[in-house]
Order: C-alpha cells, then sequence, then structure tokens
C-alpha cells in the first residue's frame, strides 16, 4: 500500500507516493492540459489527498540507456523509482 506524499505539492502530472516501508516513487502522469481535457483533473485533485491509501499498477520507467537506443538526444537521467501508471485508484475502490 501507498500514501500521497503532500511534499510533491499539488498534481501536475507528478504525483509521489511513499511506500508503508518508506520507498518513494514518482507517478508520472498526464499534463495538466491533457487531465482537465480527460476531465480527470478536479476528481482527481479531491481524490489525492494528503495520506489518502490508494493502489497504482503500471510498469516502471525505462533506464535511461533503453530511452537512448531510441531518442540518442535525450537530456537528463531518468528517476529508476518512476511508474508509467495504467490504474490508480483508491483503497477500497472509491475511485480509480
Amino acid at each position: 500500500m501507498t500514501r500521497y506524499d503532500q511534499s510533491c505539492g499539488p498534481i501536475q502530472g507528478r504525483i509521489v507516493l511513499r511506500l508503508d516501508d518508506g520507498t518513494t516513487y514518482t507517478v508520472d502522469s498526464n499534463g495538466l492540459n491533457a487531465l482537465t481535457r480527460d476531465r480527470v483533473l478536479e476528481p482527481a485533485k479531491a481524490a489525492v489527498v494528503f495520506g489518502a491509501r490508494v493502489a497504482v499498477t503500471g510498469n516502471p520507467i525505462r533506464s535511461t540507456a533503453q530511452i537512448r537506443e531510441h531518442f540518442p538526444d535525450y537530456p537528463t537521467e531518468v528517476n529508476p523509482n518512476a511508474v508509467d501508471p495504467r490504474l490508480m485508484h483508491g483503497v477500497g475502490n472509491s475511485w480509480s
């Protein structure tokens, strides 16, 4: 289980989650324009509040080397604890 970590600030395409053991993961999401267009920004802001227990299903980010195989000019190092989410929902299935 994870908890939303308020230190990341408001939802802006990146959510920081802290596991019960203290491990921190970054969940990369769409940018504000896409979240607004898809009508999920306001419900997400209401649901993902400090201390909310959430479950995230997704894929770990590719390594910097794997990304550079396809995009040689990729300028930065990736966060190895980043997750590309497929599904995120509140524990108790209160939202998804």
